[in-house]
C-alpha cells in the first residue's frame, strides 16, 4: 500500500511473520546546483547553512544596535534564538491550519 506524502511515497509491506517493513525513500544532503534545476531550499544541507549564516548575522546585528545600551552578546544570541523559535512555531501553526 503507498500512501502520498507531498511529491514523495513512503509504502508499507506486511510480510507472513507479521513483522512491518516501512520503505522511505533517502533525502539527500546537498543538491547538483541551481543550474541543473535543483531547488536548494529542499535539501537539508543549504537550509541548515543559511538558517546559521542568518542566525549569525542577526545576532551580530542586534549587538551592533544595542552596544550603547551595553547589552552583552549573550542577551542578544538569546534573543534571537527565542525569535527563531517563535517564528518556527508561527509558521508550523500556519501550516497546521491550512491543512
Amino acid at each position: 500500500m503507498a500512501t502520498p506524502e507531498g511529491t514523495r511515497n513512503v509504502s508499507t509491506e506486511y510480510d507472513p511473520d507479521e513483522i512491518s517493513k516501512v520503505c522511505v525513500p533517502n533525502r539527500h544532503a546537498g543538491s547538483n546546483g541551481v543550474w541543473i534545476g535543483d531547488n536548494p531550499f529542499e535539501f537539508v544541507l543549504p537550509v541548515t547553512l543559511i538558517q546559521l549564516f542568518l542566525a549569525f548575522a542577526v545576532s551580530r546585528a542586534l549587538y551592533r544596535i544595542l552596544r550603547p545600551l551595553r547589552t552583552p552578546t549573550l542577551v542578544c544570541n538569546t534573543v534571537v534564538w527565542f525569535s527563531r523559535v517563535f517564528l518556527f512555531c508561527f509558521i508550523l501553526f500556519n501550516k497546521i491550519d491550512q491543512s
